[in-house]
């Protein structure tokens, strides 16, 4: 028995040992390398700290390099699942004289929680990676070669019947498997390795950046926020004609200038009916999606919750939110006691009367507004134009919008781009200074059926293959 048990333990070390698993020298913990600018450091180590990583690793690799592979066997598929995460794997074979069947397989694998990550990364990856195997493979083509000519081969290969434990690493020549750093006649190979996927972590992640949402709770005291529930008096503004005309020409185009980038609205009467009016007709201005609004509520809400928010004439606002420029205040005063369906009929000067409209904000902008600020002054300084004319505007302005949106959304969602490209779209969609704030804004309008759609249309390229487990 103790013969047999060291004899057992023998083998095992001799396995833990293995050449072919070595990926860092004896005696030393890993490669490190330190990216100063992004306070990160990136570390290659043979084993892990975390049993919990450790058991994910290990099911990716076995699947990698067993039941998930695409069509041809060598080449990047994505699998996985949310409760093990999800691995882009990329399998590629090297050429071995001593390996079964002349070759080694390989794979590269990269396990993310976040699939959306892993898609959107797909074409750097496969870039990049593939500039790794291809010079992995064309070193163990030489080394092949070479070794070929060097070694009298036997017609019939001899097959190992060692049952033991340390047959499992050994090849169909009965020799123990050879190293990564063996087959390519190269000593340094792992920490080249390591310098090449250090980079494509680092450019990766100044492109791509993984993170878990965390959002606040969306169950709000009904008693307090009645989102569909409507204030109506006798009067209230009937068109965004009709508010542009109570308030200064100036004042009214940087609260609708606010309002396309997404900051907050936050608009105060005694009259409730103008609150709801006002907040109707600035929503005319966006996509439905990109509109979150609270009609009342008796003290201020964070701008996570709502865009558009109504408040009582007396509420106090804090001083931080007076003090940004992402927020618009806008205070509507009745100058009259007594509001009756009259006032809602009249436009113009004689409307004003019966109102003080005061706007508070504390933004400072250096660019031009963006191009739908521009024309909507055009429109709104010529005395002849209509309610019926605005909204005909707006219909086609928003409509130009949001097809910009939906194709900023596919560019930026679907692959990955050079800024250099991203810069040539903008200037192809003719979007510069804030008008891309109001591309980024709007594509939250976007609904997920048509967010899906974009991606899926990207995603339906032939380079993509989703294996699945045979």
């Amino acid at each position: 028995d103790s013969e047999n048990k060291t004899s057992s333990d023998s083998s095992t070390s001799k396995v833990d040992t293995c050449d072919a698993c070595g990926s860092v020298p004896i005696g030393q913990h890993g490669l490190v390398s330190l990216d100063k600018s992004a306070d990160t450091i990136y570390v290659s180590r043979h084993e892990l700290d975390s049993p919990e990583l450790y058991t994910v690793l290990r099911h990716a690799c076995i699947r990698s390099l067993s039941c998930e592979i695409c069509p041809g066997r060598e080449g990047p598929v994505i699998f996985g699942d949310s409760l093990k995460g999800y691995v882009f794997s990329y399998t590629f074979s090297l050429k071995d004289v001593e390996a079964r069947g002349q070759q080694k397989w390989y794979s590269v694998i990269i396990v993310s929680k976040d699939k959306i990550f892993l898609i959107n990364s797909w074409n750097f990856f496969i870039r990049h990676i593939q500039k790794v195997t291809s010079d992995l493979q064309a070193k163990a083509l030489k080394v092949y070669e070479n070794e070929r000519k060097q070694v009298k081969r036997n017609h019939y290969r001899t097959t190992s019947f060692d049952l033991g434990p340390s047959s499992l690493k050994r090849s169909g020549t009965g020799k123990a498997t050879r190293s990564l750093i063996d087959i390519l006649k190269d000593s340094d190979i792992f920490t080249q390795l390591h310098s090449y996927f250090t980079w494509i972590l680092k450019e990766g992640a100044s492109h791509f950046t993984e993170r878990s949402l965390e959002g606040p709770s969306l169950n709000f005291d009904n008693n307090v926020i009645d989102i569909d529930k409507k204030y109506t008096v006798n009067a209230h503004f009937d068109s965004l004609l009709q508010l542009s005309q109570a308030m200064n020409l100036e004042d009214f185009l940087i609260l609708c200038q606010h309002v396309i980038l997404g900051n907050q609205i936050i608009i105060r009467s005694s009259v409730d009916s103008f609150i709801s009016s006002a907040i109707d007709i600035l929503q005319s201005l966006l996509p439905s999606g990109c509109c979150k609004v609270i009609y009342k509520n008796t003290e201020y809400q964070d701008s996570w919750k709502c865009n558009f928010l109504g408040l009582d004439l007396c509420t106090e606002i804090p001083s931080h939110i007076l003090a940004s420029d992402l927020y618009a205040l806008l205070d509507i005063i009745p100058l009259a006691h007594h509001l009756d369906g009259s006032g809602s009929s009249r436009s113009g000067a004689g409307f004003n009367t019966h109102i003080r409209v005061n706007l508070t904000h504390q933004s400072k902008w250096k660019d031009k507004p963006p191009r739908l600020i521009t024309q909507l002054r055009i429109l709104l300084s010529d005395v002849k134009t209509t309610p019926t004319v605005v909204n005909q505007f707006l219909l086609a302005i928003k409509q130009g919008y949001m097809n910009k949106a939906k194709l900023f959304y596919k560019f930026i969602k679907t692959e990955y781009h050079t800024e250099q490209e991203t810069k040539k779209l903008l200037q192809i969609l003719d979007a510069s200074g804030y008008d891309v704030d109001v591309l980024k804004f709007w594509t939250r309008g976007l609904n997920s059926d048509c967010c899906s759609h974009l991606r899926n249309a990207q995603l339906k390229a032939p380079s993509l293959v989703f294996a699945t487990t045979r």
